[in-house]
């Protein structure tokens, strides 16, 4: 019986460990994803810089459900480069939870991660939450890592 139990132990003790030992591959959430990988997306800042000419109707159609009651979306964002330092947190400025003027970070992030065909947040990341969402051990709170694309 104490062999049992310390093989239970051992193995409950790993599988709860090693995942915390191991290196995050993405400590910098959106940024280390959309910057380092081969074959994800270009950065934020290129993508939001030609947002400032168009952005794809059928991006449009996907988010306007997203979008506080009454805001219609335009298929054009306002240029924030000069504003926008850090990434994602920057944009929570009019991305906030509750924005009355823009759709919430947090619907735009699971909408364009999470559905669609050939997602390669899903394909190659299996949808993995800490991806993004990284554990504040000192308040057991999921937090939005964030940072500075250069």
């Amino acid at each position: 019986m104490p062999l049992v139990r310390f093989l239970i132990i051992s193995m409950l003790c790993s599988m709860l460990c090693v995942p915390l030992l191991a290196q995050d591959p993405y400590p910098k959430g959106c940024v280390d994803c959309h910057v380092k990988r081969a074959g994800m997306p270009t950065p934020i800042s290129s993508d939001i810089k030609s947002w400032t000419v168009n952005v794809d109707p059928k991006l449009v159609a996907r988010l306007q459900p997203a979008a506080p009651k009454g805001v219609t979306l335009k298929g054009k964002h306002p240029n924030v480069a000069a504003m926008v330092k850090e990434i994602p947190s920057g944009c929570l400025k009019c991305h906030a939870q509750g924005s009355k003027m823009a759709p919430p970070l947090s619907a735009i992030a699971h909408i364009v991660h999470l559905t669609g065909e050939k997602n390669p947040f899903l394909t190659t990341l299996r949808g993995e939450c800490a991806s993004c969402h990284k554990l504040n051990a000192a308040t057991g709170e999921m937090v939005l890592a964030s940072a500075a694309e250069k």
